[in-house]
């Protein structure tokens, strides 16, 4: 094989010919977002319940539970 032929063979940019993927990246990060700040929200609603001194821990599970099957 000829070192020269190998070193100037310009094939075309793989990359080039395929279409962008910016918008579903776009989606995607958008997407997880919402998903980060839907966590959050239930965190804080949980540990609230874990930090009310006015309940029972049979009381706190009791309303832990029905807020995980409020969400199915």
């Amino acid at each position: 094989m000829n070192l020269s032929k190998v070193l100037n063979d310009k094939t075309s940019c793989i990359f080039k010919d395929k279409p962008s993927c910016i918008e579903e990246l776009k989606e995607l990060a958008a997407s997880l977002g919402d998903r980060d700040v839907i966590l959050k929200k239930d965190y804080s609603i949980v540990k609230s319940v874990i930090n009310d001194s006015a309940l029972s821990n049979a009381q706190k599970i009791k309303k832990i539970k029905s807020l995980i099957d409020g969400g199915k």
